[in-house]
């Protein structure tokens, strides 16, 4: 599916990948994918980073619920917005591009996200 997907990198429009989709957008820009011996399933916390863009509202950690089974790399032209004990990169987003990734599920607890990406990816134009 990343072929597929490869008119991604071409377009300025933004793009929200959850959970698979994170994993699509990360091959589509050159990450790869490493798969968990066991599946992460449930609620846990998120810890935003100092860079973390449209998460400016968080101060400390955060609950979501996930759903993965796999792992992203960071690729080139990414940042790591938001960190677990689970996962390195919960949450990603390009540096210039309105693209972002979540590994976990933020329609179940964390709809907001979505509302606060796209609010952030508005300001920049």
């Amino acid at each position: 599916y990343a072929k597929k997907l490869s008119w991604s990198k071409t377009i300025d429009k933004p793009i929200i990948g959850v959970c698979a989709g994170q994993q699509l957008l990360s091959v589509v820009f050159g990450g790869k994918l490493k798969r968990l011996k066991e599946p992460i399933i449930g609620v846990h916390l998120v810890k935003p980073h100092k860079n973390r863009s449209f998460l400016d509202s968080y101060d400390s950690a955060f609950n979501v619920y996930a759903l993965y089974s796999h792992l992203v790399s960071l690729p080139k032209g990414f940042v790591s917005l938001a960190s677990s004990k689970f996962n390195p990169h919960e949450i990603i987003a390009h540096e210039t591009k309105p693209i972002a990734g979540f590994a976990f599920h933020p329609e179940v607890l964390n709809k907001h996200l979505f509302r606060a990406f796209l609010e952030s990816v508005g300001k920049n134009k």
